[in-house]
């Protein structure tokens, strides 16, 4: 479908440009700087799969009947086992 008028000033003054799908109106688009999701993750936040890797990663000491062992994963394994009920 074609509009007769498919363009429209900017509201700057500076002339007219097309405005549509993909072109938004200059005064509606983001200012220079401006994030797009002002409230959104926190810097720092660290996602699921990254805690998983930092946790395999870490090296623990692990009680083995009178001696200790030091392993790798050992977190992750007792929270697995725990969070399967057992």
């Amino acid at each position: 479908m074609v509009k007769d008028n498919d363009t429209k000033a900017n509201g700057s003054g500076s002339g007219e440009r097309p405005v549509g799908r993909g072109n938004p109106p200059k005064e509606t688009q983001w200012k220079e700087g401006q994030s797009g999701n002002p409230r959104g993750r926190p810097r720092g936040v660290r996602n699921v799969a990254t805690e998983v890797l930092r946790m395999l990663r870490t090296q623990t000491d692990v009680p083995n009947g009178d001696r200790v062992r030091s392993t790798t994963g050992s977190r992750l394994h007792r929270a697995a086992r725990k969070g399967a009920g057992g």
